[in-house]
């Protein structure tokens, strides 16, 4: 049942802890027990000495729990690639998995099996006795079954880590073995070579044991599962016998500039920090629970402040405040701003306790050492079944609901609990997400939190987070004049800008909760639909909660007066202030052209601390050519700065390059890009970015030598062989053009542009009947695609 417990813990890292991955090891599991009783129970029915057979599985057990720990330690690469080739069809996805940790479990796990009927065969001497024999053995099996699995989730992982506790257990299990074996050779008289032999065995076994399993902790602390998009061109041309070997390399180089800082194992789980010193110098730290990121310090700012200023600005005198869920403990931090009298932080994982209290105090106002602050390690569900306090307001921040055992905290039963814990003005504010999940997920606990909090509002708090707020007895609207009143408690925020309220007016999704989830089923303790649901969304992708709701949305006539005068262009400058500030940039929500002086001023102030901070994902964001130019020039300048202590990381000057792009200096992108390459060989994008730039340039062949690249390291991207087969077009060379472009077609067949590009290959050719076939699907697939027609006209005209 160790095992059980340490092997479960890991491959809940590699194939995500999800609960039909839990349900799938655990079967597994038991399945492989159930075959090696039956089978070795029938062996002992036949042999005389059983004893031997008995050493012998144990042995077997033993040796074959140390290869496949090694083995699953080292095989996130392959089961990323499984789930990348799968992850459309959840069902096929789920019964590939099965399969595979069927056949890598079914070993160790077939011998460890036949202990139980092997022990009773030897324990039960005659018929006389056999009940009471069989009672006392069955009885001690259930007693070590249970103490096995107690201790080590409770001990030995918390302790030593699930590395080494498998170490620990794989070597008691040899070594009782082996002690078997020398017990029996003096049993039997041998001579003392042999003893000698198998001591000098036992003792290079045990040797082994504690060097293996050997696993890089650094790639187990991201979770593969879930972020294989990072790696997809990887996954996708690497074959399953190189993933299975070289895997853990291939991951490894995905991992330059990050180092692992932390990594604590404790009953909540595995918790890993990540430090990251970005091409402007600034360092950032990321916490991941079961290897998925749930806080950062500067990533998700404006969900992990807004979770706790929405609440506190609206509330008129909150007192006694309690936050679900620590991690960096920002939320927490940004509700000490204002004049509470306490703070209740309820955190399941000491170790993300620990985690926070070492890296991420320079962004949670010191909030564990703050005297209001009381930190209580439990679950947060049962302290609110527990605790006689009472709150006025308590913020919900569990990780996402696919994970196992958290979506019961999305539960009917769970925000009844909240409501009875709220004082009689009191407000409950629940994260929600919409990501990996879809419209019906996402309804579904909508629906459940409304059943509970009829008066309520859906905010937008992030690029991809929502805020349910549940409004308690006389609050039935959100009371603007109140949280204009603490907006100076707001304004003492160092994370984040408040400049004024009425930007948030721009945030809210609708006033009327049971408009937008409509009827239908919700999630209960007794039907755990969201439980079973989510995992199945896991690979979704995005919602888009602006759409789905945009007929349904609905706001009182305060908010809708609030949100007239949040159209001025001083509000709004609000609204990219606090955006900037969060490291989420609006700043395409305003024109230039339309704002005054002073305003616009302010604008370029901002845009300018933005680009001194963060590295700008891309420059398209920014809108104006001017505000790309300045932000550009700003990146520049930081990036040379950082030049001058450390040059030798590719993503810089690849970053770098894009910068210059950015603002025009053409031959100094492309230098950079030729340095990027050069110190990183299989730098896919810097190839890229070269060859395009050699593109517009005129230098044809070279361009052609770097898309060439590209394949090589990625010989399934299709856009490596679209640009390349444009790249040929280009410059004459339209029989291969047409080759590499027919290739890419075949990866991505639904590529408008794509076929756009073979067809007018075709077209040069002279080839007129294959051109207008090629057009004519454009045209079936983006019936809007302007260029189609025209490459179409042309084609008929020329026929």
């Amino acid at each position: 049942m160790a095992y059980e417990v340490l092997w479960t813990r890991l491959l809940g890292l590699i194939v995500g802890p999800t609960t039909y991955s839990f349900s799938i090891v655990i079967s597994t599991f038991i399945i492989g027990l159930a075959m090696g009783s039956i089978i070795f129970g029938w062996l002992a029915d036949r042999m005389k000495r059983v004893f031997p057979l008995l050493i012998f599985t144990q042995l077997c057990a033993s040796v074959l729990a140390l290869v496949v720990s090694q083995f699953l330690g080292k095989s996130q690469f392959l089961f990323s690639k499984l789930i990348c080739t799968f992850h459309t069809s959840f069902s096929t996805m789920i019964l590939i998995q099965s399969i595979v940790l069927f056949a890598i479990l079914i070993g160790p796990t077939l011998f460890l099996g036949a202990a139980f009927p092997l022990v009773n065969r030897i324990y039960i001497q005659s018929m006389s006795d056999f009940g009471k024999s069989l009672g006392t053995a069955y009885a001690l099996n259930t007693v070590g079954a249970i103490l096995g699995s107690f201790m080590t989730g409770f001990f030995l992982v918390p302790l030593i880590g699930k590395e080494n506790g498998l170490r620990l257990i794989i070597i008691f299990q040899f070594s009782m073995t082996m002690l078997a074996v020398i017990h029996v050779m003096l049993m039997s008289q041998k001579r003392t070579g042999w003893l000698l032999a198998v001591a000098g065995l036992c003792f290079c076994g045990v040797l082994l044991m504690f060097h293996f399993p050997s696993w890089n902790h650094e790639l187990l602390s991201r979770g593969w599962y879930r972020d294989f998009d990072v790696i997809e061109h990887e996954l996708k041309s690497t074959g399953w016998f190189d993933a299975l070997w070289k895997g853990p390399t291939l991951l490894a180089k995905q991992r330059a500039g990050l180092e692992v800082v932390f990594h604590g194992e404790g009953i909540g789980g595995f918790t890993t920090v990540e430090k990251e010193t970005t091409s402007l110098g600034t360092v950032e730290y990321a916490m991941f629970n079961s290897g998925k990121a749930d806080a950062s310090s500067h990533g998700d700012r404006s969900t992990q402040t807004l979770s706790a200023h929405i609440p506190m600005l609206f509330h008129p005198h909150p007192e006694k405040v309690m936050v679900l869920g620590l991690a960096s403990g920002m939320t927490p931090g940004e509700v000490l701003l204002y004049p509470i009298k306490q703070l209740d932080i309820v955190e399941i994982n000491d170790q993300v306790v620990k985690a926070c209290e070492l890296f991420f105090t320079p962004w949670n106002n010191d909030c564990l050492r703050d005297s209001r602050t009381r930190l209580i390690i439990q679950d947060g569900r049962n302290h609110l079944a527990l605790t006689s306090e009472k709150y006025d307001l308590i913020i919900s921040e569990p990780s996402n609901p696919w994970m196992a055992g958290l979506a019961n905290l999305f539960s009917l039963e769970f925000f009844q609990l909240v409501k009875q814990r709220l004082n009689h003005n009191g407000i409950f504010a629940q994260w929600i997400q919409s990501y990996e999940i879809d419209w019906n997920t996402f309804t579904l606990l909508g629906r459940t939190f409304t059943k509970v909090f009829s008066d309520g509002v859906l905010i937008k708090i992030g690029p991809v987070d929502y805020l349910l707020v549940g409004l308690v007895n006389n609050n039935k609207l959100l009371n603007w004049p109140t949280a204009e009143k603490n907006l100076k408690f707001a304004c003492q925020s160092t994370n984040v800008s408040f400049a004024g309220v009425n930007y948030l007016s721009h945030l809210i999704i609708t006033e009327d909760l049971k408009g937008l989830f409509g009827p239908g089923p919700i999630h209960t303790d007794n039907r755990p639909r969201l439980e079973f649901l989510a995992p199945r969304k896991l690979y979704f992708g995005s919602l888009n909660v602006e759409q789905s709701a945009a007929d349904k949305r609905r706001l009182s006539p305060e908010t809708r007066e609030v949100l007239e005068i949040a159209g001025n262009s001083d509000t709004m400058l609000d609204l990219v202030e606090f955006a900037a500030s969060a490291y989420v940039p609006l700043f395409s929500v305003l024109k230039l052209k339309d704002l005054q002086p002073k305003q616009k001023d302010r604008y370029m102030k901002i845009l300018r601390g933005y680009c001194e901070q963060t590295l700008v994902p891309t420059y398209g964001i920014l809108g104006e050519p001017e505000s790309k130019r300045q932000c550009a020039g700003i990146q520049i300048s930081k990036i040379k700065q950082k030049f001058l202590i450390d040059d030798s990381r590719p993503v810089d000057h690849y970053n770098l390059s894009l910068a210059l792009i950015a603002a025009g200096q053409t031959e100094q992108a492309v230098q950079e890009l030729r340095t990027t390459v050069s110190l990183d060989p299989f730098h896919e994008r810097g190839y890229t970015a070269l060859g395009l730039l050699l593109s517009k340039t005129g230098s044809l062949p070279e361009a052609i030598q770097c898309f060439s690249r590209v394949i090589k390291i990625s010989p399934q991207d299709a856009e490596a062989f679209k640009n390349l087969g444009m790249a040929e077009l280009r410059h004459g060379m339209i029989e291969q053009a047409i080759v590499n472009l027919s290739k890419a077609l075949q990866i991505a067949p639904d590529d408008v542009g794509i076929i756009n590009e073979l067809g007018i290959s075709f077209l040069r050719q002279g080839k007129v009947h294959e051109a207008i076939q090629l057009f004519t699907k454009a045209l079936r697939i983006k019936p809007q695609e302007a260029e189609a027609h025209h490459n179409l006209a042309t084609a008929y005209y020329q026929g």
